[in-house]
């Protein structure tokens, strides 16, 4: 399953508003992911999608957007299941357009699965 790994680049201009959302969305303290953002450590490593839930990853759309809409530079990526994230790596990079349609290719593949067991079981 892949995973969005999310590193801010610059820790002087990000509102309170926004440190609070990563906090809710990462389960870490305030204090943890202000350390995170000053540090150039990522502030967010959290599976994009549950198994049929879209959720989560519409949760980090929102945040991708904020973070767009108040000029904030980040770095999101999208990682598979067990990597271990290197900034000396290349990663599929991701913003809230490519995640928007992430989010709309699965949601489109989950109908359409669900559509296939209908024609297979009826009842």
């Amino acid at each position: 399953m892949s995973r969005l790994v999310l590193m801010i680049d610059d820790n002087s201009q990000v509102p309170p508003g926004i440190i609070s959302k990563i906090s809710r969305l990462s389960g870490k303290g305030l204090m943890e992911v202000k350390r995170a953002i000053a540090g150039h450590a990522p502030v967010l490593d959290k599976p994009l999608f549950d198994r049929l839930d879209s959720s989560p990853a519409r949760d980090i759309l929102s945040l991708l957007i904020d973070l767009e809409t108040s000029n904030i530079p980040y770095k999101a990526s999208e990682l598979s299941g067990r990597d271990v994230y290197n900034e000396r790596n290349t990663y599929f990079e991701i913003n809230s357009n490519k995640l928007l349609n992430l989010i709309a290719a699965r949601e489109k593949s989950i109908e359409q699965q669900h559509v296939i067991g209908r024609l297979e079981d009826p009842e």
